[in-house]
């Protein structure tokens, strides 16, 4: 909840500010009273973002970014967080209206797991939790890396939103696409 509040202050800041850049390009003779009063201003503001076209949202992580589609956006939100019991890095993606609706919203989860550990082998042998091993990142300095994402086992949506979650899980690969390793790392596709 804390990350889409964030996230919507940074893009409305993006917004106002692409606004005055585009603005600030322009001569006065095209946009009329340049001293327009801030409600005038803002209406303008909102007829600019309804004619551009959406942007896709880049992900940037420890060890990757990953570039999300854009019909996710207005639908998908992320927490990036690390399990301190196990150092494990993990991009949390869920769906807003679900979560919204207190049905959870998990989408899935992006992992990072040290290789020395195992955990797929592990997950494979004890885990009911269906999960896509999805290779190796070998980062120069920390070692090697296993990338896997993981799906929950229960129910996560409303049957409002059936279709919308399940077109966005259906297109995880389309994300995992663009996923680019920082400088110094090389990832290793199963």
């Amino acid at each position: 909840m804390k990350n889409r509040k964030i996230l919507s202050i940074f893009a409305l800041v993006m917004v106002v500010s692409l606004c005055f850049s585009l603005g600030a390009c322009s001569d006065s003779e095209s946009t009329g009273n340049t001293t327009a009063p801030a409600e005038t201003q803002k209406q303008e503001v909102s007829e600019t973002v309804k004619e551009t076209e959406p942007v896709a949202q880049v992900i940037e992580s420890k060890y990757f970014s990953l570039t999300m589609p854009k019909e996710w956006n207005d639908k998908v939100s992320y927490e990036i967080r690390t399990i301190e019991e196990t150092g494990a890095y993990i991009i949390d993606f869920q769906h807003d209206k679900s979560y919204e609706d207190d049905f959870g919203g998990q989408l899935f989860l992006v992992e990072v797991h040290n290789e020395d550990e195992n955990y797929a082998a592990d997950m494979k042998e004890f885990s009911p939790t269906p999960f896509d091993f999805l290779g190796v990142l070998d980062v120069d300095g920390e070692g090697e890396f296993e990338i896997l994402i993981t799906y929950p086992s229960d129910k996560q949506y409303s049957s409002d939103y059936e279709k919308e979650y399940k077109s966005i899980v259906d297109s995880v690969d389309e994300l995992m696409e663009t996923m680019k390793p920082i400088d110094g790392a090389e990832f290793n596709k199963n």
